[in-house]
């Protein structure tokens, strides 16, 4: 009897944990003025993370790894004379180059009134060089520009920029603004507006990818990589699969999340012809018209209003991540979505935020050069670290792979299935912290851990086996 009842109680108590998901950040005691997007130079070792603020300047937050960082006094980059905030405009997003451990480069996005142009309100990617005399400042004079677009008005701007694992700049531009695609561009082939574009920057000026779809094309424009786009605000490349996610703002009711996988191009996602799922507008559509769907979207019911892209998780900290989108709300940021997937199944997930204080507002992610998370606050201008991860970890793999016995396990757990030796095998407690790291080895001495659920994940390349056990 007494043994059922503590059956029982233990499987009323992994329900209780699996449906206990949150995630809880961490405010860092520095503050910025509306911050836009935090960037690392992915650079093993690199402590720093450099801060973008909408009204034109870079600061570096250094030791960003450690308990004690610190905002440097100087800006990194300061370009607040030549750039126009109105509406959603100014510095915007900045993409360090593959090239950047070693000739310096980096690239910025940012709008301005362009005097080639009639000061017409215009988006621009430049590339800038670091400073040769000091490695925490750009050299403010070394400005190339890379390509500039007119823009109509003055939201639905995008500027969100990255280099993909093929070393291309991709570059995601917002339909021109205004609303409802009135100026017709999501579709409009003829149009660098509410498209995804590729080019190559090894060299300056740019040159147009050979494996672009549209190159043969003549009705087509060359650097259009993806089309039917409103707002992607938030790009970013999952480094192991070199997927490309896309968080796209709605107009009305839908907010979506877009994933091109490696490998497929001239994907048309649909606006303004559909919002996500729903047919929208009549510019540029035909019956017929076959369009991408996202893997997800939501509704605008409740204050839910406009989505903020984030990152596939490849950090070390929270193993029961790895593998996982992650992503929030620019109005409801105390709500957390998590994208897995479970073969050719993408798998959705809800968190409510936790912790003594929510920020407001988030209006970016950011990765350090250890990946892992940080989000900023556009309101309060503060950048908060993920510290905890409660999360099932039987995600992304969403079931148990591994075989292990005996459990529950007082001593000595034993794993029964054929794994690489040179795999790593990391042992993860109920709110996401590592207690034990290690190369593989069939048996675990788990003696030492206290009473409770933990769980185990081992990796060798990119297989992966999960599975949980009772500690008693």
């Amino acid at each position: 009897m007494n043994i059922r009842i503590i059956f029982v109680l233990i499987i009323l108590f992994l329900n209780k944990l699996c449906l206990a998901q949150a995630l809880q950040f961490e405010k860092i005691d520095l503050q910025f003025e509306q911050p836009v997007d935090l960037v690392s130079p992915n650079i093993e070792g690199d402590t720093r993370l450099f801060v973008l603020e909408k009204t034109g300047k870079i600061y570096i937050v250094d030791q960003v790894l450690t308990e004690s960082p610190v905002k440097l006094e100087q800006p990194f980059l300061d370009i607040s004379s030549k750039i126009n905030t109105q509406q959603e405009g100014g510095l915007i997003g900045m993409a360090f180059s593959p090239e950047f451990e070693t000739k310096g480069y980096f690239y910025i996005s940012y709008t301005f009134n362009d005097p080639s142009n009639g000061q017409k309100f215009s988006s621009r990617i430049s590339r800038f060089t670091l400073s040769e005399e000091d490695g925490n400042k750009a050299d403010v004079n070394s400005e190339m520009e890379v390509i500039t677009i007119e823009q109509p008005d003055f939201n639905n701007n995008g500027g969100a920029i990255a280099f993909g694992t093929d070393g291309m700049l991709y570059i995601a531009m917002g339909d021109g603004g205004g609303a409802n695609d009135q100026y017709e561009n999501g579709q409009n082939v003829s149009s660098l507006l509410g498209k995804i574009l590729r080019i190559d920057v090894l060299q300056l000026p740019y040159e147009i990818p050979g494996d672009n779809p549209f190159t043969q094309n003549p009705f087509i424009l060359d650097e259009i990589w993806a089309l039917g786009l409103r707002n992607p605000w938030k790009i970013s490349f999952d480094e192991v699969s070199g997927a490309l996610w896309i968080a796209d703002v709605g107009q009305n009711d839908l907010e979506e999340i877009d994933v091109q996988e490696v490998g497929e191009s001239a994907l048309n996602y649909g606006w303004s012809c559909f919002e996500g799922t729903d047919m929208f507008g009549p510019f540029g559509c035909v019956d017929g018209i076959i369009h991408e769907e996202p893997i997800y979207e939501y509704d605008h019911l409740g204050t839910q209003k406009a989505v903020v892209g984030g990152y596939v998780y490849r950090g070390s900290k929270f193993p029961n991540l790895y593998g996982t989108y992650i992503f929030t709300d620019y109005v409801s940021s105390n709500l957390f979505w998590i994208i897995s997937k479970d073969g050719t199944e993408y798998i959705i997930d809800d968190f409510d935020f936790s912790g003594e204080t929510i920020p407001e507002n988030i209006s970016t992610f950011g990765e350090d050069s250890a990946h892992e998370l940080y989000v900023a606050s556009f309101t309060d201008g503060h950048v908060w670290k993920l510290e905890t991860a409660l999360y099932n970890s039987i995600h992304p793999f969403r079931a148990d792979n591994l075989t292990i016995k005996p459990n529950p396990v007082s001593e000595r757990l034993l794993i029964l299935d054929d794994i690489p030796i040179k795999a790593t095998v990391k042992i993860v407690d109920s709110t996401g912290r590592v207690v034990l790291h290690s190369s593989y080895r069939k048996t675990l001495d788990v003696s030492l851990l206290d009473s409770g659920i933990y769980h185990v994940l081992i990796q060798s390349d990119n297989q992966f086996w999960n599975g949980s056990f009772i500690k008693i």
